[in-house]
């Protein structure tokens, strides 16, 4: 069996992965999703590094976080921080299987940093709203409301009840966003407001 990552990801997002990709989420061979993990799996650092250097990286990660924004710099914890974050809040967590490939097999090839693991958080998250916006753009005008139509989209999806509001909230700044910039995302045509 391949290693398995811990991404941080909001619940109604894991909820939907797990039920799309099972649990652990194994995605398509071919999908962005995998190329993007591929793209940023790496050697575990600790296995390439001899004791002074993993010292001297690390009083060298500790410089390099002091220079960054005191609200960025929290975002960039360590490995162990996020495992024993997902050892004491594991439903915070996404279980994403490694892919293997012939170029970096996942024997070797099983770290993804920090900022690697915020890449494929954004993967997942842009994903969801595609997902969700190609299941509900066509139904969202009918004489249904939109909260029902979502309900039945979050139910359909695995979503629990819970985070149905959440779901819609989403749904709706998505279209808002588009609206402000005059591009009516329900309208089978494109029209700006001049």
């Amino acid at each position: 069996m391949n290693p398995v990552v811990y991404i941080k990801i909001p619940t109604h997002i894991r909820q939907w992965a797990y039920h799309a990709y099972g649990t652990p989420v194994i995605f398509p061979v071919g999908g962005n999703e995998v190329a993007v993990i591929r793209k940023f799996t790496t050697k575990p650092p600790s296995a390439k590094l001899s004791l002074v250097e993993q010292e001297s990286q690390t009083e060298q990660e500790a410089a390099d976080s002091t220079k960054l924004h005191q609200s960025a710099s929290h975002i960039f914890k360590d490995k162990e921080f996020e495992e024993s974050r997902w050892l004491t809040h594991p439903d915070e967590y996404l279980a994403i299987m490694l892919p293997d490939s012939k170029a970096k097999p996942v024997r070797e090839y099983c770290y993804l940093g920090p900022r690697a693991r915020r890449a494929i958080k954004e993967v997942i998250i842009d994903l969801f709203k595609m997902d969700l916006w190609a299941s509900l753009k066509d139904i969202a005008d009918r004489s249904c409301r939109l909260s029902s139509i979502i309900s039945a989209w979050c139910e359909q999806h695995g979503i629990g009840i819970d985070y149905e509001d959440t779901v819609r909230q989403c749904f709706y700044r998505m279209r808002d966003q588009h609206a402000k910039k005059g591009v009516i995302l329900n309208s089978t045509t494109r029209f700006s407001k001049c």
